[in-house]
């Protein structure tokens, strides 16, 4: 099973949990996670386990416009963000390795780049259409 083999307890909890973020579309919140879960786990619950997974790869946090938002880390992506009304949709567009190696290149006190995240700003077709 996926949490034994990251060496993670596999109690009814985080399995509910780890479902809930598997099922999801789109980042959430960890307030929208305790209420999607209809009262089945507690805020305090769902928190550790948002941080356990997230420690052990498992869940990605995305900062979005200041809020921490938890989606499963399943493959690669970025997000495109509707400034008008929030939607969030996943893209698989990912720009080259070679910006990366650039960004390293520029910096002074970084040894590598590990990871990367990108968010791309604009108005959805639902929110052009009301304009």
């Amino acid at each position: 099973m996926l949490l034994r083999g990251r060496g993670i307890r596999a109690t009814p909890q985080r399995i509910a949990l780890l479902a809930r973020l598997r099922a999801e579309k789109t980042p959430q919140s960890a307030d929208a996670i305790v209420r999607s879960l209809s009262g089945a786990l507690d805020q305090a619950t769902v928190y550790r386990g948002l941080q356990e997974f997230e420690r052990e790869g498992l869940v990605r946090r995305v900062q979005l416009r200041g809020s921490a938002l938890y989606e499963a880390a399943e493959e690669h992506h970025h997000h495109l963000i509707c400034r008008s009304c929030g939607t969030i949709e996943d893209i698989d567009v990912c720009l080259p390795r070679s910006v990366g190696e650039k960004v390293l290149r520029s910096s002074k006190r970084f040894a590598s780049v590990e990871d990367d995240s990108h968010e791309f700003f604009g108005i959805c077709t639902v929110c052009e259409r009301r304009s």
